[in-house]
């Protein structure tokens, strides 16, 4: 599985269960983007990634996360294609941290 789907599957884990309209949803969200990092930072080092390249990547999926919430959108199919053009932004070497 691609390292942005697997953080964005972990991350969807703790957010679909999130009522939309609940207060502070924002902070919940943020705090289940450091829950994805951590996770997905394990599993990308446990496939043999370099650490400092699995944090560099999944820094970077938690910045888009935070750009996403910081312009107000709730779109989760646009946060969906954020990440996965970010991801593939880095992998062409367009991105270098994250």
């Amino acid at each position: 599985m691609e390292p942005w789907k697997y953080y964005l599957d972990r991350l969807g884990e703790r957010v679909g269960r999130t009522p939309p309209n609940l207060l502070g949803r924002e902070d919940l969200i943020a705090e289940a983007a450091h829950e994805a990092y951590q996770s997905t930072t394990n599993r990308l080092t446990a496939e043999g990634w370099d650490e400092e390249e699995a944090i560099t990547v999944t820094r970077m999926f938690g910045q888009t996360v935070k750009h996403w919430l910081d312009t107000g959108n709730r779109d989760w199919d646009d946060l969906a294609d954020r990440t996965r053009e970010a991801y593939e932004r880095w992998v062409a070497g367009e991105i270098t941290e994250g």
